[in-house]
């Protein structure tokens, strides 16, 4: 059995690539728009799947709830990340931030569905965002949490996790964890 039971991925800025606001904020594609999956991460994401790391996307889709993007849409681009990548399942909030979701990230209803559905410990799984509401939610659920910092214009998280420039260098570090049994 695998150290690290399982990696939880956010989706834009980690394994595609964002569409950027005015304001210098990574949002997402809209309808219509497809993602820019980061095909480089195909390898070191194979490597953890055949580690026997179950994989998930964990994502933020505020947009269907603003109506600018519709869910058939979303299960399209779902369907892309599921060819692209060795995938275990994908949980999105469709909520908008004022609908209250227990859900939407920063809190941690999508961890918690996964986890209870794969039987997961909590402190043997990791959690990779680009944003202080993913690191927040991992710490919240007591996942071991990687920032892949992309200098964005917001604050970063704040505490209890490991700071990473791309989301292959994440990979790298959760695939040390794993050959050490450990996290450092």
């Amino acid at each position: 059995m695998p150290f690290v039971q399982a990696v939880f991925f956010d989706r834009d800025g980690v394994l595609t690539q964002p569409k950027m606001s005015a304001s210098g904020l990574p949002i997402s594609p809209l309808e219509g728009e497809g993602l820019e999956i980061l095909h480089q991460l195909k390898g070191p994401i194979k490597k953890l799947h055949d580690s026997g790391v179950y994989l998930f996307v964990v994502s933020n889709q505020p947009e269907v709830a603003r109506g600018r993007l519709s869910l058939k849409w979303l299960q399209f681009q779902n369907s892309q990340l599921n060819s692209a990548f060795p995938l275990h399942g994908i949980a999105n909030c469709t909520h908008d931030s004022s609908d209250n979701c227990h859900c939407r990230k920063p809190r941690t209803g999508m961890l918690e569905r996964l986890s209870t559905q794969f039987d997961l410990d909590p402190q043997r799984t990791v959690l990779v965002g680009d944003r202080a509401t993913d690191i927040q939610a991992g710490n919240s659920f007591g996942s071991k949490s990687i920032f892949v910092d992309h200098n964005y214009s917001e604050q970063p998280p704040s505490a209890n996790f490991v700071r990473v420039t791309s989301t292959e260098k994440a990979c790298n570090q959760i695939i040390r964890w794993e050959a050490r049994g450990q996290y450092d």
